[in-house]
């Protein structure tokens, strides 16, 4: 339910098993976001779209506080986003959203709120029976894969050009071989008070390319 101060409060449900009515039905002064769409928690905030409205909105769970990060209706017609659907965020603040429609593109929201387009479907993957459905990051952040509902047997992905190419097929290198010379020692010294005897240094091991 709505708080003061652009905060939620939370409150107690009746009936949360939903037996005599439907639980978002119960608590009078709830607060709808109609057309709940994609959900990503990150560092304390609960990043969530709502289609119906086109809007994505930031939840700080630690002060209840909510703000609406991109409108549809109030960007007007510079709104680049349109159809909003599933997103993620990245380890700088970025939200990644699907379009569902609009350009089919997924677009991001930067943290000062300037939102761009990111990639497009185009030619028979931007269909009207197809939709961007999901959008995440590996791990590592370096890779980023979205899915489609109809992707016409392919799954766009994009990888960080820092990391390095693959090798060619076909062009592996043959095996180095290893010589390595045996060490030797001097002989003792029968002279009075002779010092130790002195030991060569370790031999090395010369790494020669065998050409085949």
């Amino acid at each position: 339910m709505p708080g003061p101060d652009g905060t939620l409060a939370w409150a107690e449900v009746p009936d949360p098993a939903g037996l005599a009515a439907p639980t978002r039905k119960q608590v009078a002064a709830m607060r709808p976001f109609p057309g709940g769409e994609g959900i990503w928690f990150d560092s304390g905030i609960v990043y969530f779209s709502t289609k119906q409205t086109d809007q994505v909105w930031a939840y700080e769970t630690a002060t209840g506080r909510i703000e609406t990060i991109y409108d549809r209706a109030a960007a007007g017609e510079a709104g680049v986003l349109r159809g909003v659907d599933n997103l993620t965020v990245t380890g700088a603040g970025e939200v990644f959203v699907c379009e569902d429609g609009g350009d089919m593109e997924v677009c991001v929201i930067a943290p000062d709120r300037t939102v761009v387009p990111f990639l497009q479907l185009t030619g028979e993957a931007a269909g009207e029976q197809n939709e961007l459905a999901g959008v995440v990051f590996d791990p590592t952040g370096t890779r980023m894969y979205v899915a489609a509902q109809r992707a016409f047997g392919s799954a766009p992905s994009t990888r960080s050009p820092a990391r390095s190419s693959p090798p060619s097929p076909g062009r592996s290198r043959p095996p180095r071989r290893h010589r390595s010379r045996p060490s030797r020692q001097s002989p003792p010294r029968s002279r009075r008070q002779s010092p130790p005897s002195r030991q060569s240094p370790p031999s090395r091991q010369s790494p020669r390319l065998r050409r085949r």
